[in-house]
């Protein structure tokens, strides 16, 4: 999961272009997303935290891909999720939630934090 969302996932992937533009605001935005996104990425984006929470605890091995993809994806993830591009920050929010006790760098922590105080002031992507 991790791999395919770090080879994926990067800034502005649906090349809107126009950070301030509500998603309502770009022309053919479900059509820009679904070109720009592979179904088995947003597969990966929306239940990584489910097969995660599937494993052992522990594993060096998961330990270190997410960690790297803490601090090489995250942020790309993040947006991907809470812009509203194959989920929302509701997903988003449950996600960091569940890999809360994965947690191996700050990253989590910091966008944990963030989702929170989006979720109470209930911004909306529309």
């Amino acid at each position: 999961m991790f791999e395919i969302m770090s080879k994926f996932l990067k800034r502005d992937m649906a090349d809107i272009g126009d950070a301030s533009l509500l998603n309502s605001e770009v022309k053919e935005f479900k059509e820009k997303v679904k070109n720009a996104i592979p179904a088995e990425v947003r597969y990966a984006c929306r239940y990584w935290t489910a097969h995660l929470t599937c494993l052992e605890h522990g594993d060096e091995a998961v330990v270190r891909a997410l960690d790297n993809f803490s601090m090489l994806s995250l942020l790309w993830w993040f947006e991907a999720q809470a812009m509203s591009l194959i989920g929302s920050i509701r997903i988003a929010a449950s996600s960091i939630q569940e890999a809360h006790p994965w947690a191996v760098c700050a990253w989590i922590n910091d966008i944990q934090q963030l989702l929170f105080l989006i979720n109470a002031t209930d911004v909306r992507c529309a």
